[in-house]
């Protein structure tokens, strides 16, 4: 058996046995002699090979077996299928690897899979990783953590070893594409004498192409936020929804019955999502203090306690008015009153002076 570095001819093989992996049976194929196998992967962003993505990892599951070993003439059913435990290997060409992932996910964090093997490997600084000491098999392999701003590679299944026109090879190599993504934070302040920091906003957030995106507030909370969902904050608290795809567009609303009486300012409320990056949002509210000041009653003064105002004096919180008149009364009913007996009174003097009575 040859051991080179190539690609393998069927990277993505629709051949898969949901019922048949979760009983933990399986059918074999006939592989020649025993070799510990590898998977190679090249993780990068183009085509070219270049923008290679660092610290993701990947895991591959043993979802069928491939013999090594001659089968007995008896147990034969094709020169490279054979049975095994009454089985044999079933093909859905219906079937994907991702159609299948939950399936096969579940079916090894319950113990369902009998003789199952799984092996990780993260990617480095050039893209690399390698699963090294693999028995023969079928797997399927799956970014299980992918790296910072990237969405999962779709997954896909290996046969190794697998054959072409120079006979059979123990090295698999595979390269997978990632999806760029970007973050969206959506910050909240509240500002001005009037406005408050015990208030709750909310905010109606739409995403281009739908779907549900994590969303972490500041205060720990968590949610799956579905587009046109609402989240709620208030003054100095923050939202972060992760895993947008670069390029989708959004928009933030703030519920106008809650912003009521407030002047609303906002910093890209709509917009792209950029890659590789946390896209800012901004809304702040502001809102001053009304003070009413009353308005002072003409001709009249409001004197200090044991001071003297012009044209009288003043007893202990007593009011001063013209003429002298002193009352305790602040009312300005009282005040006019009082204004008006003045007046007269000073009226009916006059008149007795000119008619000389006086």
């Amino acid at each position: 058996m040859k051991n080179r570095k190539r690609r393998a001819s069927a990277v993505i093989l629709p051949v898969l046995l949901l019922l048949v992996l979760v009983y933990g049976a399986a059918g074999e194929v006939c592989a020649g002699a025993a070799e510990s196998c590898r998977i190679r992967i090249h993780y990068c962003e183009r085509e070219d090979g270049s923008a290679p993505v660092p610290g993701s990892t990947f895991t591959c599951y043993r979802i069928a077996s491939v013999s090594t070993k001659p089968a007995p003439a008896e147990n034969v059913i094709s020169p490279c299928v054979r049975k095994k435990n009454g089985s044999m290997l079933a093909v859905n060409t219906a079937t994907d690897a991702a159609a299948i992932r939950e399936t096969v996910e579940n079916a090894y964090a319950g113990g369902r899979v009998k003789d199952g093997k799984t092996s990780k490997c993260v990617t480095s600084a050039t893209g690399y990783a390698e699963m090294d000491g693999l028995e023969a098999g079928i797997y399927l392999v799956c970014e299980t953590k992918p790296a910072p701003y990237c969405l999962p590679a779709a997954p896909f299944i290996v046969m190794v070893p697998y054959s072409d026109d120079e006979g059979w090879h123990t090295e698999a190599f595979a390269e997978p594409k990632p999806s760029v993504s970007g973050d969206l934070k959506i910050t909240k302040k509240v500002t001005g004498s009037g406005g408050s920091a015990a208030v709750s906003f909310r905010f109606a957030v739409t995403i281009g192409a739908g779907g549900s995106y994590p969303c972490r507030r500041s205060d720990g909370k968590t949610q799956m936020l579905q587009s046109g969902d609402n989240i709620v904050l208030k003054s100095g608290e923050h939202a972060l929804i992760t895993g947008l795809p670069e390029g989708i567009s959004y928009e933030v609303r703030e519920n106008a019955a809650d912003a009521k009486g407030y002047r609303v300012t906002s910093e890209n409320a709509s917009g792209k999502i950029m890659g590789r990056r946390e896209n800012a949002v901004l809304f702040v509210n502001h809102r001053e203090r009304v003070t009413v000041t009353p308005t002072p009653t003409p001709g009249v003064k409001k004197g200090k306690a044991g001071k003297t105002s012009a044209g009288g004096k003043t007893s202990a919180g007593g009011t001063t008015m013209s003429g002298s008149v002193r009352t305790g009364d602040t009312s300005p009913v009282m005040q006019w009153v009082a204004a008006a007996v003045l007046a007269v009174s000073g009226m009916y003097v006059t008149g007795r002076k000119r008619g000389g009575r006086i």
